[in-house]
C-alpha cells in the first residue's frame, strides 16, 4: 500500500489527479499440479493479480469521489476465459 499511494501522490504531483487508473499488473505460478503450489507462492500471485486492484482503489476512489468523476479498468487474463492445465491457482 504505501509503495502504491507514493506511485499515486507522484503522479498527482507531476500530472494532476487520474481521471482513468487502468489495472494491469499480473503474474502465475510454475505451471504444476495446484497440490504443488506452496502457500508462499499463491500469496504472491493473490497479492499481484487481486490484492493490488484493492489498494489501487484504496488510494484513487476518495480522489475520484472528491473531484465527482474517474474510471477504474480492470484488465483480466484470458485465463479465465480459456484455463490452462498446470495454472489451477492463476486461472
Amino acid at each position: 500500500p504505501a509503495q502504491i499511494s507514493a506511485a499515486v501522490q507522484h503522479c498527482c504531483d507531476h500530472f494532476g489527479e487520474p481521471d482513468v487508473v487502468v489495472n494491469n499488473a499480473g503474474t502465475t505460478h510454475r505451471n504444476q499440479p495446484m497440490l504443488e503450489v506452496d502457500e508462499a507462492v499463491f500469496d504472491r500471485v493473490f497479492a499481484v493479480n487481486v490484492k493490488s486492484i484493492y489498494h489501487m482503489a484504496r488510494a484513487v476512489v476518495p480522489l475520484m469521489k472528491q473531484r465527482g468523476k474517474g474510471v477504474i479498468l480492470n484488465i483480466g487474463s484470458v485465463g479465465s476465459h480459456r484455463p490452462r492445465p498446470g495454472l489451477t491457482w492463476y486461472n
